[in-house]
């Protein structure tokens, strides 16, 4: 009766996976998809490319460092400059021509 039971859950399980796995894959690839056509509509409308900056830590003055009798030194902060893009004029296309 156990064996039964355990090849009816496989045989479950394998036609589950027939019918979801497909589905997942075509998920994936519609959200590519989508990825890809929203990157494009970002730069048609010229949008800023993304920068991650890491903070950068300052111990504060008189602070101590690791090092036993060291006094840590005041440091500049470095502020990472954004490059400026020239300003582009936006182009106008017709209805059924392709903007790229």
């Amino acid at each position: 009766m156990e064996d039964n039971n355990h090849e009816m859950v496989n045989m479950v399980t394998q036609k589950i996976g027939t019918v979801i796995n497909p589905l997942i894959r075509d998920t994936n690839n519609s959200y590519q998809t989508l990825s890809t056509q929203m990157e494009r509509i970002a730069n048609f409308f010229c949008a800023p490319p993304t920068q991650n900056v890491r903070p950068v830590e300052i111990p504060a003055e008189g602070q101590v460092n690791q090092m036993p009798g060291h006094v840590a030194q005041q440091q500049q902060l470095v502020q990472p400059q954004a490059q400026e893009e020239p300003e582009r004029a936006p182009i106008l296309v017709n209805r059924h021509q392709d903007a790229d």
